[in-house]
């Protein structure tokens, strides 16, 4: 009987499967985490970068005799809650920031001036309203206009806006931004077009 005694190449060995890098795994993790904030985060958070408005920064050239004016002193009134007022103080620092762009874009900002604008903003309110199915936001500012220190001009300007809710967190939080943004021009364009404000603006 005739052995085959012929050498055979060994088999290689499967190399064993390598462990994940640990580089790797903390960028996953990191990935996970803001998936996860992305999700949970409300649609409404945060109010949306201030575009200055064509329209806006028009009425505002364009205006009669037009006066150089100033910003004075914004502020709003207690939210139902802590979170609230916060809220409500972010948004009063953003409307008068807004408006001292829209008057600056169109040459009547200077702080020499003898006009100054005070804010107060009385409601703030946005997010989803209850059971409807729908996002709201409802912004009442109160304006006053001094001349040389005297009070020349009261008003309230008031807006709402309400949208449907989106089937996406950022699709969601896209859109309400837009909605704040568009809110927020409307509500000073308001201001702008007033004939009252106007002449009391007026040289």
């Amino acid at each position: 009987m005739n052995l085959d005694t012929r050498s055979r190449a060994p088999r290689a060995l499967a190399s064993p499967a390598r462990a994940p890098r640990p580089h790797a795994l903390r960028v996953f993790a990191f990935c996970l985490v803001i998936a996860a904030a992305t999700l949970s985060a409300p649609a409404w958070a945060g109010l949306p970068e201030y575009r200055v408005s064509v329209a806006n920064t028009d009425i505002l050239r364009h205006q009669a005799d037009a006066a150089p004016m100033r910003i004075g002193r914004f502020t709003a009134a207690r939210g139902a809650d802590d979170q609230a007022t916060q809220e409500a103080a972010e948004a009063a620092v953003y409307l008068r920031d807004a408006l001292s762009a829209e008057l600056q874009a169109a040459g009547r900002l200077s702080a020499q001036a003898t006009i100054d604008i005070d804010g107060d903003l009385r409601r703030y309110q946005v997010g989803p309203a209850p059971s409807s199915g729908i996002n709201r936001a409802s912004v009442v500012l109160h304006v006053s206009v001094r001349r040389d220190g005297a009070v020349a001009m009261q008003r309230d300007l008031s807006i709402e806006q309400v949208w449907p809710h989106a089937g996406t967190p950022w699709i969601a939080r896209s859109l309400t931004s837009d909605r704040l943004l568009t809110a927020m021009q409307s509500l000073l364009r308001q201001l702008y077009s007033d004939p009252q404000f106007k002449r009391v603006t007026a040289r």
